[in-house]
């Protein structure tokens, strides 16, 4: 999936049931990986979700069960947020150089037009027509039938499950540490997504990334067996002519989001819906996003970071037992 998994846990190792049981923990840990990879990976040609990207406008695809389940979690997550996810950004992705080559425009010129990204998010808003069916143990979905005609190609809907796919590897990789008699540690995958147990001592210091301060932080909290997800600006992106263009793309406009927000951290449910609600949150603007928390994810903890009026601001939900690292923390009230 692009990233990097970490899988560590904690254990009196000079027992060699317990290196060989978590020996066995990370091989079956890269297995689902793969897997997962598998079946969700838009850059992979043989995956379920390449079949899909590839069929025709209304066609019926046959699917795995890996795929039609985050299909279905990623359908959840677009009426949920009230399209706000939307994993049918898949040209606005490729158009803006964030696909599987990484290539960046070289300068402003570069840049799609917004005519151009204005028929990708017409097609992206038709994602709520995507159908997914199960009969006699066989797994399908139907792109909806609707094109647009981009120069000389006529486009159908193509999606990218990447997101909610890297949470979901995490929520399956959470089970393991009972399989496999881990009390403590954690998994990370590209530090977007984490599945966190207990810390040798009970809790974990966990650092909220600085989305503008390399190697900082901006909060700090003790954690301990949960699930969390993290979106931000600050990884991938690039800038021209003061403008930050970054790979969190708007299904409003299928243009890299413009919303203000610059980090957003949720805490609670399933790593997979974390990553898609930290991925709508980070498409709406900061008055949204105060909203939406405050009437849709009162069972979970959130704190994101923002630009207002030149400056960083930092917001969160959660009453007390963290740590302010910079700045001024404003309640979600």
């Amino acid at each position: 999936m692009g990233t990097d998994g970490f899988l560590v846990a904690y254990a009196d190792f000079s027992d060699p049931q317990r290196e060989q049981a978590f020996s066995d923990m990370a091989a079956e840990t890269e297995l689902i990986l793969k897997s997962v990879d598998g079946s969700l990976s838009a850059n992979i040609s043989t995956s379920f979700v390449s079949r899909f990207n590839a069929a025709a406008a209304g066609e019926r695809v046959e699917l795995d069960e890996r795929a039609f389940t985050v299909l279905n979690i990623a359908i959840d997550a677009y009426n949920f947020t009230d399209g706000s996810y939307n994993p049918a950004v898949y040209y606005g992705v490729q158009a803006f150089g964030f696909g599987s080559d990484w290539v960046y425009p070289q300068t402003s010129a570069d840049l799609p037009s917004t005519a151009q990204t204005d028929l990708y998010a017409e097609l992206a808003s038709h994602f709520s027509e995507v159908i997914t069916e199960q009969k006699d143990g066989t797994y399908y979905a139907t792109k909806p039938n609707f094109t647009i005609k981009s120069g000389d190609e006529e486009l159908s809907l193509k999606i990218d499950l990447g997101g909610v796919g890297k949470g979901y590897a995490v929520d399956l990789i959470d089970g393991l540490f009972e399989k496999y008699g881990f009390e403590m540690g954690y998994f990370s995958f590209g530090s977007s997504s984490i599945a966190l147990k207990k810390f040798t001592d009970g809790d974990f210091k966990l650092q909220f990334v600085h989305p503008r301060k390399s190697g900082g932080a901006y909060l700090s909290i003790p954690l301990s067996c949960s699930l969390l997800s993290t979106s931000g600006d600050y990884e991938k992106y690039y800038v021209f002519d003061g403008a930050r263009y970054c790979h969190i793309i708007d299904p409003s406009t299928c243009r890299p989001i413009t919303s203000g927000m610059a980090a957003v951290t949720v805490i609670g449910g399933t790593a997979a819906e974390d990553d898609a609600i930290t991925t709508a949150l980070m498409t709406m603007t900061p008055a949204e996003a105060v909203s939406f928390i405050n009437s849709k994810l009162s069972t979970h903890r959130v704190a994101f970071a923002c630009e207002e009026g030149g400056e960083l601001r930092y917001y969160t939900n959660m009453q007390g037992g963290f740590e302010l690292l910079d700045g001024a923390l404003k309640p979600l009230t």
